[in-house]
């Protein structure tokens, strides 16, 4: 490893990792006669400007008898005793049992994805580092998961620190994450029926659980989890429990023919779309929706977009603001939030019904013309 030294700051050093582009921040101090060396962190996340400045502070320490290195030794050893980091994830997200249990679900992915990114699974939280962190990130591609990862483990690495698990907290020079554009993208009519066509492409149970998410403004954890008990064909309604929804309440979509028809041909007792080998519900769709885009010759589509395509058809079909809203069930939102929040308590049960018999007509069009637009209406040209 190479080492550099600084003139202008006595005893501070860095020294290089093997790749040159990382390294490791240390000063040399006397503590009542004695040499120590300190650690101050992580380059580059630490600059030069302020491991100078930790230097300094460090030496001063040492003239009043303060021992940091002893006291990092016994930060560590401190750490040690109170587990791995797999161990104190586990602990932690035994704390987010009050969240929801989409939120719950997205925790404990974001934290053992970058875990073992990380490869400190079985280290102490102590021996994490910037670098480390900074690494983990950097190879994730996705700007909204990389900011998951990120704020879930800054919320356990900092609850670590103010139990004083860790003496030193690495997201302290570990810059926020940045925050992440809003999607705007939804389907046009004829996108609608490439898409539909194309799911012709996917085996099951991916087939029927993607159609499903066309016909209802579902979210795919939602529909992945979608058991017998919850259909009831005879009312035409769909029931989802209050834990498995992101606004953590229990909410009520009315059917349409199209996700009848599903539900019909996929009903058995327990799990409606289980994965073929496992049993349990579907959890990973990368594979199956990249199949989907390129049958659909639609690269730059999500499965999400499927919800933003519903309403947004609904809204220009005549469909009100607050109906559109309540298919979703956001959990925060403008007709949710607020004064209208606490004075507006109807379920809008007829009103959803409408609009999802609307939808159904609509997708119907869209399937075999390819426009929203009745026949009647639909110019053709020649």
């Amino acid at each position: 490893m190479a080492e550099k030294t600084f003139a202008v700051a006595p005893g501070l050093r860095l020294k290089l990792h093997g790749n040159g582009r990382t390294g490791r921040w240390s000063v040399l101090v006397r503590v009542n006669g004695r040499k120590s060396r300190v650690g101050l962190g992580d380059w580059p996340g630490l600059t030069e400007t302020k491991a100078k400045r930790l230097a300094a502070a460090a030496r001063a320490d040492g003239l009043r008898g303060v021992d940091r290195a002893a006291e990092k030794r016994a930060a560590v050893a401190a750490a040690a005793a109170a587990g791995t980091m797999n161990e104190q994830a586990a602990e932690y997200l035994a704390t987010l049992t009050g969240k929801s249990a989409d939120y719950q679900a997205s925790s404990r992915w974001a934290l053992t994805s970058i875990i073992a990114e990380m490869g400190a699974g079985n280290l102490s939280p102590a021996q994490v580092t910037e670098a480390m962190v900074h690494k983990a990130l950097d190879s994730e591609p996705r700007p909204a998961s990389r900011r998951t990862k990120h704020n879930t483990l800054r919320r356990m690495m900092t609850r670590l620190w103010k139990r004083r698990v860790i003496s030193e907290n690495p997201f302290d020079r570990i810059d926020p994450a940045p925050t992440v554009k809003s999607r705007s993208r939804f389907l046009t009519a004829p996108e609608v029926q490439a898409v539909w066509g194309g799911l012709s492409h996917l085996a099951q149970p991916h087939q029927d659980l993607f159609r499903l998410l066309i016909c209802l403004p579902l979210r795919r954890r939602e529909a992945s989890l979608i058991e017998d008990t919850w259909v009831d064909l005879g009312e035409m309604v769909l029931r989802v429990p209050a834990e498995v929804t992101k606004s953590d309440r229990d909410f009520e979509i009315p059917l349409n023919c199209q996700a009848a028809a599903i539900f019909e041909r996929n009903m058995r007792p327990g799990l409606l779309f289980p994965g073929h080998l496992s049993g349990n519900p579907i959890k990973n769709f990368s594979r199956a929706s990249d199949k989907l885009r390129g049958a659909a010759g639609l690269p730059d589509i999500r499965l999400h977009d499927f919800r933003r395509t519903i309403v947004s058809a609904l809204a220009d079909a005549g469909t009100g603001f607050e109906v559109a809203d309540a298919l979703l069930n956001h959990a925060a939102s403008a007709s949710k939030g607020g004064i209208t929040g606490v004075y507006q308590r109807a379920d809008l049960k007829g009103p959803k019904a409408r609009a999802m018999a609307l939808w159904s007509e609509l997708l119907d069009r869209a399937i075999s013309t390819g426009s929203f637009e009745a026949e009647d209406n639909v110019v053709r040209i020649a």
